[in-house]
């Protein structure tokens, strides 16, 4: 099997205490530093990651629940001619340069490591619809405690032996003990955005704090609402909403009184408890704390989702943009068709132009879809 690679190039922006939890393995406190984070789609992590990928120097091992971005792909194999790569994908994939791994849960990790030193992780999965659609979480970090740990991880993913360096490690602890436990220690606020919500035990303490005087707000991936879900219980008490992305909402984020994050691959589900290789991050450095809660709150506001962006279908063009009217202000559409040209005024005076209206589709009173948008002219939008 060929090796393969992805690597990170990072800068380094301010240090902060991290705590890591795997779903068999538990805990570390360390020093280490964050290094960024970013927010997919509107900046762009599919790039993020090629990005580091042509950076790397001499390692990359990366476990993906899921990846289809061959982009990405293309960028793994190249590195793969110059650098030591191993990359693990949940068994669902079929890719012939990754190692399929077949347990009885999900492999659900979505995690990089580079050069002995970069770890790159969160809810985004290498897809075209992870980067570019669906709304996920990605953190860059640098230190040789956090590889260590997530290298552990990946070692007893392979099956092999594996030793934590860390007094701090502990075996059989769940992920779900940590959650609970911060959730329950909150005083004032809890704020949650997660593409699945069906463990009833985490819905009972919710429901808990709120009745205690807690502000709890909580937004659910609108698809991911079954008779599983506890929507409909949160919604009883007027603490959730559906999110507004017409795509998918694919973030799992707990803010806790605004002064701790967790964040990684755990939806809170039954199956991610008991039965899924999950990871989570705590976060108690202030500066990212703040980049959380302004996404939380970019996410929860429907007036934000005026123009649902953007699918790159070749260097040149964008697939489509979806444009509500109700959401965002156009001052006026002008169809030319002396000259066959269509031109959209927005509020803040930027338009757009395509030399031939009929990439213009009205859909009905409210929706225009623009189709095959340069770049220049989507850049301009946005």
């Amino acid at each position: 099997m060929k090796k393969i690679i992805f690597i990170f190039f990072i800068i380094l922006t301010a240090s902060f205490v991290f705590s890591f939890y795997f779903q068999n393995e538990v805990t570390l406190d360390s020093d280490f530093e964050i290094l960024d984070v970013f927010f997919c789609p509107h900046d762009y992590c599919g790039k993020k990651l090629i990005s580091f990928i042509n950076m790397a120097n001499k390692s990359l091992y990366c476990a993906f629940y899921d990846i289809d971005d061959k982009y990405i792909i293309n960028s793994i194999i190249n590195k793969s001619n110059e650098i030591d790569v191993s990359i693990l994908v949940d068994k669902s994939n079929d890719i012939e340069f990754f190692k399929k791994i077949d347990q009885n849960g999900l492999m659900h990790h979505k995690f990089c490591l580079i050069d002995d030193e970069y770890v790159f992780v969160g809810s985004y999965n290498p897809t075209i619809n992870g980067a570019y659609k669906n709304n996920n979480n990605i953190i860059i970090l640098k230190g040789k405690s956090a590889y260590d740990e997530y290298y552990n991880e990946f070692l007893r993913l392979n099956g092999l032996d594996y030793k934590y360096k860390s007094k701090f490690i502990k075996f059989n602890r769940h992920i779900y003990e940590t959650l609970y436990n911060k959730i329950k220690s909150a005083n004032k606020s809890i704020k949650i955005a997660a593409f699945t919500f069906t463990d009833p035990d985490l819905a009972d303490l919710i429901i808990e704090k709120h009745l205690s005087g807690i502000d709890v707000k909580i937004l659910l991936e609108k698809r991911q609402i079954s008779k599983w879900s506890q929507y409909e219980r949160f919604l009883k008490y007027d603490i959730v909403k559906k999110d507004f992305n017409k795509n998918n909402m694919h973030n799992k984020f707990f803010i806790i009184d605004d002064k701790l994050v967790i964040t990684g691959s755990y939806n809170p589900t039954r199956n991610a408890k008991n039965r899924n290789s999950e990871n989570i991050i705590i976060i108690d450095d202030q500066k990212y704390i703040n980049d959380f809660i302004s996404e939380f709150n970019f996410l929860y506001n429907p007036n934000n989702y005026g123009v649902n962006y953007t699918l790159l279908k070749n260097k040149n063009y964008i697939l489509y943009i979806d444009i509500n009217f109700n959401k965002t202000i156009i001052k006026k559409i002008i169809l030319n068709d002396k000259y066959n040209y269509t031109r959209v005024y927005f509020e803040n005076d930027f338009f757009l132009i395509k030399n031939n209206k009929n990439y213009f589709d009205l859909i009905d009173s409210n929706n225009y879809v623009i189709k095959r948008i340069s770049k220049k002219e989507y850049y301009e939008l946005i």
